[in-house]
């Protein structure tokens, strides 16, 4: 992100984002743990879905703050 300029669309598109995923997770969250019948793979789904809210979180953070400089 080097030179970039980071503007409103920027970081209304990055909010969404993490907004999105977080409903997938959600939504994953319940179809998939909703009883006891909890397997590995949906497990390492889970962590899987995890890993990438966390990336997008933290992106967007990042923006924010090239934002404010």
């Amino acid at each position: 992100m080097k030179n970039q300029v980071i503007d409103a669309d920027d970081l209304a598109k990055s909010a969404k984002d993490v907004e999105s995923a977080m409903k997938g997770l959600s939504l994953f969250a319940y179809y998939n743990f909703s009883s006891t019948d909890v397997s590995l793979e949906g497990i390492n789904g889970l962590n899987g879905l995890v890993e990438a809210v966390s990336c997008l979180a933290e992106r967007h953070s990042e923006l924010c703050s090239k934002f404010s400089e």
